[in-house]
């Protein structure tokens, strides 16, 4: 029981900060599309998804060090140290291969700029990130809360003051390697204060090798889930418009923040998790906590698909304004994919707890052959829909590929019994709103939370023994305290 009232203290802590996370980037990115508009937002988007794309390695250590000082946390500061020199290096290899590309292909001096703009804040962005992932490890979550704060503060402030004072394109990755460089100063200041030990930066070889070696996987399926997050760009900007990019991206960053759920929960639980999957004796353990949380992700991602489908319309008005109307029927394709995003974040988690992170890139490499083929097939067809049809599709071949891989923990039964009856639920409640579909849209999506509430507690989803464990987790909330203390 101690074990589960920590899952719920670090999740609250972990969910707090991707919260702040969430709401920041969707007023972040209202601001944008606004300020940009549709065209200049899709080459944003295009800027972006190749940066992504290009430097998945700079947070490839992050998940072992997590890991790694979860299961010893003696070894936090060669690991850490490690860690960082790995950071510096490839970041210093960012830089050349940049340099080389200006005096090779001498872009214009602005695209220049800005890719060493990016490169500086993704640097400051995966050294936070680095310490933050040992503030996981020791499991002081509610620092991540204070560092998350901090930077979408400075990151807002700096985005309304370049689109007020209308100072450029160039200007919006200024604020953001702003946004990161006060994450990086606010995650060292805690590290500094809070930590009684401290990297230890001479370079250690076998510490390297190590992280490289477990983190090669890693790295491998981050560049190809970045290749699959951001294919549906480049096809369309290959076989399509910038003005395709622009409406189908807009509401695909709406998706990918809602992706903050399911990574807080499986990072606020992988020290946990680490430790159970290290030991042959506590694997039933194991296996109870991975279908307690995939139960809980289920239940959330349903209701939020419904929100988000019924309420599609308005949202897109309120965030990107009426010059991205054509963007309401790529949402509501698109969050279909959203149940399946949710639980092969879990299947990522479990795979590295469980050190078979080599099956990733299968999962991934599958994932991405398919969303290709269905944007070279779809896009000349349909545009941006056939892109946002591919999204969905995709997510459902990564899924399987899961769990194939995790059929030891995932046995059949176990899934049958955990989807089943919210899978009726959300039958019950789309045909429930199905016949009032004449109402208000908010009117509608109260009524289907509502009915979707009251047949959860129908259907006893969650065991008496589930609901006494949540009112024993949720008793003493006065223990989430000062986020100092």
């Amino acid at each position: 029981m101690e074990k589960a009232k920590k899952i719920v203290r670090n999740s609250a802590w972990a969910l707090s900060a991707r919260v702040i996370d969430i709401l920041s980037n969707l007023l972040l990115l209202a601001i944008v599309a606004r300020y940009l508009g549709v065209e200049d937002f899709g080459h944003y988007s295009l800027i972006m998804a190749i940066y992504w794309v290009v430097f998945p390695f700079l947070l490839m250590a992050t998940r072992i060090l997590s890991r790694d000082i979860a299961q010893d946390n003696s070894k936090a500061d060669s690991l850490l140290g490690s860690a960082m020199n790995i950071l510096a290096l490839s970041a210093a290899l960012g830089f050349v291969v940049i340099a080389l590309y200006g005096l090779i292909v001498r872009p214009p001096g602005q695209d220049l700029i800005i890719a060493f703009i990016v490169l500086v804040t993704m640097f400051f962005m995966a050294a936070s990130r680095t310490l933050t992932a040992v503030f996981y490890a020791f499991e002081k979550m509610r620092y991540d809360m204070i560092i998350s704060i901090c930077s979408s503060l400075i990151g807002l402030i700096f985005t309304v003051v370049v689109a007020y004072l209308d100072l450029g394109f160039a200007y919006l990755f200024v604020s953001m390697m702003f946004a990161y460089l006060m994450s990086l100063v606010v995650s060292a200041y805690i590290m500094m204060s809070r930590f009684s030990f401290r990297p230890s930066f001479r370079f250690d070889k076998e510490k390297a090798a190590y992280l490289l070696k477990e983190s090669y996987h890693i790295a491998v399926y981050t560049l190809l889930i970045q290749l699959y997050f951001n294919v549906g760009v480049f096809a369309l900007k290959l076989l399509g418009t910038t003005f395709d990019v622009g409406i189908y991206q807009a509401p695909y960053r709406v998706l990918n923040r809602m992706m903050i759920i399911p990574i807080t929960l499986s990072i606020a639980t992988m020290p946990m998790l680490s430790q159970l999957a290290a030991s042959e004796d506590s694997r039933e353990e194991f296996r109870y906590k991975i279908a307690f949380i995939l139960k809980i992700l289920v239940m959330l991602c349903l209701p939020i698909t419904m929100l988000v489908f019924v309420l599609s319309d308005k949202i897109v008005f309120i965030l990107f304004g009426s010059a991205f109307k054509a963007s309401i029927a790529a949402m509501q394709i698109q969050i279909l994919a959203l149940g399946f995003f949710f639980v092969n974040v879990l299947f990522e988690t479990t795979l590295v707890c469980l050190k078979r992170q080599r099956f990733l890139n299968m999962i991934g490499g599958l994932g991405l052959v398919t969303a290709v083929a269905l944007n070279v097939y779809l896009i000349p067809g349909y545009g941006y829909v056939g892109s946002s049809i591919a999204v969905p599709l995709s997510q459902t071949v990564m899924f399987l590929m899961g769990v194939f891989y995790l059929s030891d923990v995932m046995k059949a039964g176990l899934l049958v019994n955990i989807f089943l009856k919210p899978l009726i639920i959300a039958v019950i409640t789309g045909l429930a709103l199905y016949l009032v579909s004449g109402l208000n849209s908010y009117l509608l999506a109260a009524a289907g939370l509502a009915i979707y509430v009251a047949l959860l507690v129908a259907f006893r989803v969650f065991s008496l023994a589930e609901v006494r464990q949540f009112r024993t987790l949720i008793g003493k909330p006065q223990k989430l305290a000062s986020p100092l203390s």
